[in-house]
């Protein structure tokens, strides 16, 4: 099949097979690209959405290793003759380790930076009073360049237990762990 191509001035211009393979070519190269490209685009898009999957399965999973850690504290936990009692906290230690950890930061930050990371951690009496003790509060440096990170809070119901006077109360301990959001 033969195709008669004219100039602007109404002359014929020649075109060799040769020219037109050529131009055959150039095209099927410049498709098969763009067909890799969007292959990447598409798998590249698919491989960043399972990361982010496994990322908050990861999170997830530092979340209640977190939990775990703070509900085995000793240094809250009751204890009666050596043996301890499961999701229950003495008032008198919570008060000691909240102010411990308010005024002594410096003293006991590291410890607890090393094994709880960027959380805070809360301890709230429903029943019979309305109080709360605000444990652990790192936050990290939540302002440096901008970076975005976001809470995930977990309730645990637990004993709240004065040794001097006997009685139990109700209540909750609220763990909220901070990430990067990515």
């Amino acid at each position: 099949m033969s195709f008669k191509l004219y100039s602007r001035n109404g002359r014929l211009l020649k075109h060799n097979s040769g020219q037109i393979q050529l131009n055959e070519t150039l095209f099927i190269i410049i498709f098969i690209i763009l067909i890799i490209v969007f292959g990447l685009v598409f798998f590249s898009q698919a491989e960043n959405d399972s990361i982010r999957t496994k990322q908050k399965e990861y999170r997830q999973l530092d979340s209640i290793v977190t939990t775990q850690y703070v509900t085995s504290l000793t240094e809250l936990k009751c204890s009666v003759y050596g043996t301890e009692d499961q999701s229950c906290f003495e008032e008198i230690k919570l008060t000691a380790f909240e102010n411990l950890t308010k005024n002594d930061w410096d003293l006991v930050g590291e410890y607890y930076v090393n094994k709880l990371g960027t959380a805070k951690i809360t301890i709230e009496e429903i029943y019979p009073q309305s109080r709360n003790w605000t444990i652990y509060n790192y936050t990290g440096t939540f302002e440096k360049d901008g970076v975005a990170y976001d809470g995930k809070q977990t309730q645990i119901p637990v004993v709240i237990w004065n040794p001097l006077t006997g009685k139990r109360a109700f209540g909750v301990l609220y763990l909220t762990v901070y990430n990067k959001v990515i």
